[in-house]
């Protein structure tokens, strides 16, 4: 049997390292077929070999069989050794397993893989992003008390269940997640296997051989059709002229001594005018009140005769009417016409 797994780029296939540490730890031969991915021809070359489009592929003799569980399943039917030997315990790490492969969409969302990549800390995470983290840590708590007293793995030895998660713990390294002792004793022992550090030395070379094969930049050409500007010129700079040479230091003169300084001429103020003096008071002398006499009547005009007065007629209350001098307009209250 001829297997061949078609994989895409090391450093963010997630879904290759899967199938790929199953297949290294099982101990079977096979060989790599490695499509570089997020390029203009990936999706063309990833159809020839896998009829959903989507990598991993295992050629098992040229036939395909795609999904990363699938193939992992495959691996274990060739090495039964990849599943845990008991019924029960063997349905529980087939469960964790599914649960891995159909969930934790935040965190594949918002915490891509990027094997090779180190980051900070993140500090508050996404609560999305944090409900998934402590999932897992309770999923890797619960396997390990009950089932990893044969080694420091889920279910003891390795098995397909740490396949499924190995991508999880190099997001957790990437990004420098916060985790408990004991989840973080769980990465320590997945980042110690051998298989590990071989597929982190192929993704860096990988990394490191884009880099070098990116094309510099070039200048677009220009078209006949474009009319054709003249290059802006820049004037040279203009060296600045040479400082004129020093003179030499002249002697240091003594201070002169200083001058007297002429007194001031004294200002006298202008005199005041002088103010013409109080008039001059009679003093005032008593009268004896027997000696007084009176000042002389003033004599009045006699007054011309006064406006005709009106007579009161009627009882009390009513308007007084004028007398027989004077004849009444109208009835007092309305307008006579």
């Amino acid at each position: 049997m001829r297997l061949t797994l078609v994989m895409g780029s090391r450093n963010i296939s997630s879904w290759s390292f899967r199938p790929w540490l199953a297949l290294r730890q099982s101990g079977l031969a096979f060989g790599e077929t490695v499509i570089a991915l997020r390029r203009p021809d990936s999706a063309d070359r990833v159809a020839r070999v896998s009829p959903s489009g989507k990598v991993p592929v295992l050629l098992v003799d040229e036939r395909p069989v795609w999904d990363s569980l699938a193939i992992c399943e495959l691996v274990a039917e060739l090495q039964p050794e990849l599943w845990p030997s008991d019924r029960v315990v063997r349905a529980h790490a087939r469960a964790v397993s599914a649960e891995m492969h159909s969930g934790f969409a935040d965190l594949r969302t918002f915490m891509p893989m990027d094997f090779t990549a180190r980051f900070g800390p993140p500090g508050k995470l996404l609560r999305g992003v944090a409900r998934d983290i402590g999932r897992i840590e309770a999923i890797w708590a619960d396997c390990r008390e009950r089932h990893g007293a044969d080694g420091p793995f889920l279910f003891g030895q390795f098995s397909i269940a740490d396949a499924m998660y190995a991508p999880v713990v190099s997001r957790f390294v990437t990004y420098a997640v916060s985790l408990r002792p004991e989840a973080a004793a769980y990465v320590e022992a997945m980042q110690g296997l051998p298989a590990w550090q071989e597929w982190a030395d192929a993704s860096a070379a990988e990394v490191a051989e884009r880099e070098q094969a990116r094309p510099i930049p070039q200048p677009r050409p220009r078209l006949e059709s474009e009319p054709q500007v003249a290059p802006r010129m820049v004037p040279p700079l203009q060296a600045s002229p040479p400082a004129p040479p020093m003179r030499a230091a002249e002697p240091v003169r003594p201070p002169e001594p200083p001058r007297a300084q002429p007194e001031p001429t004294p200002v006298t103020a202008a005199p005041e005018p002088a103010l013409p003096p109080p008039p001059r008071q009679e003093p005032v002398i008593p009268v004896p009140l027997d000696r007084f006499v009176p000042p002389p009547p003033i004599s009045v005009p006699p007054t011309a005769p006064s406006a005709p007065s009106f007579r009161y007629q009627g009882a009390p209350g009513r308007r007084p009417t004028p007398g027989p001098e004077i004849k009444p307009i109208g009835d007092g209250i309305h307008r006579r016409r």
